[in-house]
């Protein structure tokens, strides 16, 4: 029977026998394990940023793995038949497009969790997941929307009145990509 001190004692026996060596260590290491994760748990639910220098992150081809600070740019939207970058930040990228109705054309590689969003009547224009080596494409009727693509490695095509004005070479995880028609 192993007593609450770490000793062993057997029946017929009139003393107490101290446990095996192995028996010891193997207890102790369980138990500093057991601290050690238990510490790293609160770490990582209470200052989640400290543990960054430990996780892997991979990045989309191309693209920074993680953005070194957040900037904001803003260029004048421009009347002529192209899409135009008109402002970007860590997390989402608006662009100008010539007018309304516009065709969004997603490309996968893999398997990618698309969501096409009107800001206008806030209602999901296309929310599904698509196969690897597929284009979707996803009529605007009008007026602003965004465009999430939960896996890295699709593409994008814009076209407006049957002509390509613009693309997004790679669609970034977790970035919202936000369309503005300047005309309608």
């Amino acid at each position: 029977m192993l007593l609450p001190d770490g000793s062993i004692w057997y029946p017929g026996s009139k003393r107490k026998l101290p446990a095996p060596t192995l028996l010891r260590v193997t207890v102790w290491t369980l138990a500093f394990l057991v601290a050690i994760g238990g510490a790293g748990l609160i770490v990582e639910h209470y200052h989640p940023s400290w543990m960054d220098p430990l996780r892997h992150v991979v990045g989309t081809p191309g693209q920074l793995a993680t953005p070194s600070t957040t900037t904001e740019t803003t260029r004048p939207a421009s009347s002529s038949k192209e899409m135009k970058q008109t402002s970007q930040t860590a997390n989402s990228v608006t662009y100008s497009v010539p007018g309304s109705p516009y065709v969004l054309a997603i490309k996968t590689t893999q398997r990618c969790y698309v969501r096409v969003e009107s800001l206008t009547s806030r209602a999901d224009l296309f929310n599904a997941t698509i196969s690897a080596d597929v284009t979707q494409s996803v009529l605007v009727p009008s007026g602003p929307t965004t465009l999430e693509a939960f896996a890295g490695g699709a593409s994008l095509s814009v076209s407006f009145l049957g002509k390509p004005v613009g693309a997004v070479a790679v669609l970034r995880f977790a970035v919202t990509y936000n369309f503005n028609p300047t005309s309608s």
